[in-house]
């Protein structure tokens, strides 16, 4: 008896390997894991992107503020927004910002320094 795989001429059409026959299991095993690997993939993403989303609004709207920055907000809101003279500066005065913007807008010559030069 030998140990050689009989060639083509000595195997019967019922004997040896048949090309019409797919690994039918195996093709299965790949498409379900690649199947799950997707589905997998899909969730973590969406995780990902929604925690991302809820993140992005704590720190623009739910995150508290601190007292001092509110002091400072207030404080700037009062001195940007008042008529006011100027702290040891007698005849300059503090005029609101939007007013201010609206004067040089009409006359742009305010903006020349008044000692001539």
């Amino acid at each position: 008896m030998s140990d050689e795989r009989p060639g083509p001429e000595e195997t019967t059409p019922d004997e040896g390997y048949s090309p019409d026959t797919l690994p039918i299991l195996k093709i299965g095993l790949w498409i379900g894991g690649l199947a799950v690997v997707f589905i997998a993939a899909t969730i973590g993403l969406y995780q990902f992107f929604v925690f991302q989303a809820q993140d992005e609004v704590y720190e623009k709207q739910l995150r508290p503020v601190a007292p001092a920055v509110v002091q400072a907000r207030d404080r700037e809101a009062a001195l940007l927004g008042r008529y006011d003279e100027v702290e040891g500066k007698p005849g300059h005065y503090r005029v609101p910002i939007e007013r201010a913007m609206q004067l040089i807008a009409a006359d742009p010559k305010r903006l020349e320094p008044m000692g001539g030069k």
